[in-house]
């Protein structure tokens, strides 16, 4: 039976996340003692490294896929210096990271949680293992990408600069910097998602109407509308949209299908085209 070990973070993890990962940009960063960098920032990946003591840690995101690739300097089972592990995310937003780190060497696995983190619970763990995890959390920390449920979502200028846009409607979540889009969907699946309580981005316009329409029980789309600040002018960086009606009252106003994020609980969005400047 494979080892699960539940990692709560210690002191010392929260100074590797704070110290070893601090001061960070988009495009190369070094914290004061020289031991994190960003290597690579592009429309295809991001790598960054971190290191404490002698242990050096490499993370690859893959923005395409959303994939991880964690590799370490430990020594593996022949004695060499790499050590590889299988990284399966769970949650990664600004609230905290939620994965499973699997040493490929002996399937050994080890759960690091950073939501529940609980010092009463700590174990001692591998520098390997706290690395993984507090690089994770830098990546977040960039505000370059989220992982919700096991899906990764860009950021929307990430995604925008990519400039390969394929479909007419994306995934799309909010939380915390913004709007972040996930994988491209057939109208159907969006209509779908949007029924589902879970949010969209669109192309265009006219894309965004028909899916909110086609998902409403009286086919009906509430909109188009975006937030709007104390001086009655729309929020620089937020997106018109369209809400999905669910029924109408008895005073003949329509009523939003609500949303199961806690983002979009007074009404699932179908957004379109790029935010307001």
């Amino acid at each position: 039976m494979l080892k699960k070990i539940l990692i709560y973070l210690m002191i010392i993890t929260l100074i590797f996340s704070s110290n070893i990962l601090g001061g960070i940009s988009t495009t190369h960063a070094k914290n004061k003692e020289g031991n994190f960098e960003i290597l690579v920032n592009n429309p295809q990946k991001i790598k960054l490294k971190a290191q404490h003591e002698d242990i050096v840690a490499f993370l690859e995101f893959d923005k395409n896929t959303g994939d991880i690739t964690y590799k370490t300097n430990e020594k593996n089972k022949n004695g060499k210096k790499e050590k590889e592990y299988i990284v399966e995310v769970e949650e990664a937003t600004k609230e905290g990271v939620i994965a499973k780190f699997t040493d490929t060497d002996n399937n050994e696995e080890y759960i690091y949680n950073s939501v529940d983190a609980s010092p009463s619970f700590a174990f001692v763990i591998p520098v390997g293992i706290s690395l993984g995890g507090a690089l994770i959390e830098s990546l977040i920390g960039l505000g370059l990408a989220i992982i919700i449920g096991g899906v990764a979502y860009i950021s929307f200028s990430e995604f925008y600069e990519k400039n390969d846009k394929k479909h007419n409607h994306y995934e799309a979540v909010l939380n915390g910097d913004g709007l972040f889009i996930g994988g491209g969907l057939s109208k159907s699946k969006a209509v779908s998602r949007l029924k589902s309580g879970k949010d969209t981005w669109s192309t265009t316009k006219s894309n965004a109407q028909t899916i909110a329409k086609e998902a409403s029980p009286i086919s009906k789309a509430i909109g188009p509308e975006i937030d709007k600040g104390k001086n009655g002018l729309p929020k620089v960086g937020y997106f018109y949209h369209y809400h999905v009606a669910k029924e109408k009252n008895s005073s003949g106003e329509y009523i939003r299908l609500p949303g199961k994020e806690k983002k979009n609980q007074n009404g699932v969005h179908a957004f379109y085209g790029t935010p307001y400047k």
